[in-house]
């Protein structure tokens, strides 16, 4: 009975060195993805950069590209890797995000949220991560990818860009103003403006929506 004893433990061995490999292979493609998606992430803010100093492209009133074409990459678009394949490339932040260096979503909670942000009043690229298991990992991931030092991928920033002005209480026409407060305040609301995305797949470069 000794010999099924030695094939037992045999089949034990095989089977811890085949999960160690398989752990080690792994650890090493998820390795492989964060390192591209961080190369990546880069390759994308340089290129922002150098169409600004450049004015090889569409720039805005400070001087970045309005957005992002896919055509500046050719055939080979930056990828986020460490995110599922089907969601937009990279949203372009809207006019209330101007003073934001992160976006307000750091992570991917559904599909509809792009691989990537871009802010086109800062000049500033991020690759947003899938959701952890802990906070912890979120944030770590982030801050490496992105190579930034957030406390928390929850973390709310405050808008670098200076408050409106404010009106003078003691304005002349204070009761115009009333008036014209009243009237503001029964029109109806204008509709909140939708994000830009930039849609492009792994293989091909994709087009500009809306």
């Amino acid at each position: 009975m000794r010999w099924i004893r030695d094939i037992t433990l045999l089949l034990i061995l095989i089977g811890v060195a085949g999960g160690l490999v398989w752990w080690q292979t792994t650890r090493r493609e998820e390795q492989a993805r964060i390192d591209k998606t961080t190369a990546d992430t880069q390759r994308l803010e340089r290129e922002v950069r150098f169409r600004a100093a450049t004015k090889a492209s569409g720039l805005n009133s400070r001087g970045w590209p309005i957005t992002i074409d896919p055509g500046w990459f050719e055939t080979d678009p930056p990828h986020n890797l460490v995110v599922s394949e089907e969601r937009p490339w990279v949203e372009i932040a809207s006019e209330e995000e101007a003073g934001l260096q992160h976006p307000r979503d750091r992570m991917t909670l559904d599909e509809k949220l792009a691989a990537f942000w871009y802010n086109p009043y800062q000049g500033v690229v991020r690759a947003r991560v899938p959701v952890s298991t802990t906070d912890a990992e979120a944030t770590s991931l982030y801050n490496t990818i992105n190579r930034t030092m957030i406390a928390s991928i929850h973390w709310r920033e405050l808008s670098s860009e200076a408050p409106k002005l404010k009106q003078d209480k003691q304005h002349s026409e204070g009761d115009k103003k009333d008036v014209v407060g009243e009237v503001m305040a029964s029109a109806p609301k204008a509709p909140e403006r939708e994000h830009a995305t930039v849609v492009v797949h792994r293989s091909t470069p994709g087009t500009r929506q809306p």
